[in-house]
């Protein structure tokens, strides 16, 4: 039996080659753990937030502000992040400018005082193999009354940017093997933290079927080892790009007008 995380998998999907020169040959990259500072820090920050019950307070704002502060000496218990003088100040002081924002969303989409799990571990079986994840989010309304939601908190800066339907889709079928729930959500979103937007979508057993056999088939070419790379816009934010004459030939072509950027901007709600 193997077990995979979806993560690795995506990653593969994503491109292959990339997958190769940095899970495979162990080509060594610069490791910036500055990218995801404040995403990882605001998923602490919910984590207390629910197991606290911190939305029970008069005023959770400064409960919250508190806890950047205490997620973030957690995060530097194993993080190596190259500090420059003042950044890592600078990066809680936006983690916590945004949390007016964060709970302002959490009242408007309701998602308080409700069941919650967070970083809840899911997992697909697919005949001896697993594949593992966690969302951020996963809320149930109380017994009696309809409603399963999975979210996935993104602290990037760009709405829709650099995200995969397909993840919300793993996380569904996580659920629906899931012996507490076994059923898919009624919503599936991704949650902008800095633009105080839920992306709700909607999530079908039939696509979800669709994507368990796509799932199978990304391990057996990962099986099979096939590595041909596959360029795309993130191939100017690829770490290893100096290593792939594609991605640089890519990368060249954009430059000179002759290929476009490919750009995932559809937002609302869609059926997955």
């Amino acid at each position: 039996m193997a077990i995979f995380g979806y993560s690795q998998l995506a990653f593969y999907v994503k491109c292959p080659f990339r997958f190769y020169l940095e899970r495979v040959k162990r080509v060594e990259v610069p490791l910036d753990e500055r990218r995801h500072y404040i995403g990882t820090v605001l998923a602490i920050v919910l984590d207390t937030f629910y197991k606290s019950q911190r939305w029970r307070s008069a005023n959770p704002l400064p409960l919250m502000a508190a806890d950047v502060q205490a997620a973030a000496a957690t995060v530097d218990t194993v993080s190596t992040c190259p500090w420059l003088p003042g950044e890592r100040d600078q990066k809680l002081a936006e983690a916590t400018s945004l949390l007016p924002t964060i709970l302002d969303t959490l009242r408007q989409e309701r998602l308080l005082g409700l069941r919650t799990f967070t970083e809840l571990d899911v997992e697909i079986r697919l005949g001896k193999d697993r594949v593992v994840g966690r969302p951020d989010l996963v809320i149930e309304s109380p017994a009696g009354e309809p409603g399963l939601w999975v979210v996935d908190g993104k602290a990037g800066g760009t709405l829709g940017r650099h995200v995969s339907t397909n993840q919300l889709r793993f996380y569904a079928l996580g659920l629906v093997e899931h012996q507490r729930f076994q059923r898919p959500p009624d919503r599936a979103g991704f949650w902008w933290f800095r633009h105080g937007t839920v992306v709700w979508k909607k999530v079908t057993m039939a696509t979800l079927d669709k994507f368990r056999t796509s799932i199978v088939e990304t391990i057996q070419r990962l099986r099979d080892k096939d590595f041909q790379p596959k360029p795309s816009a993130d191939c100017r934010l690829c770490d290893v790009r100096a290593h792939c004459p594609t991605g640089q030939a890519y990368l060249q072509a954009r430059v000179a007008g002759k290929v476009a950027l490919e750009i995932d901007g559809n937002l609302g709600v869609v059926s997955l």
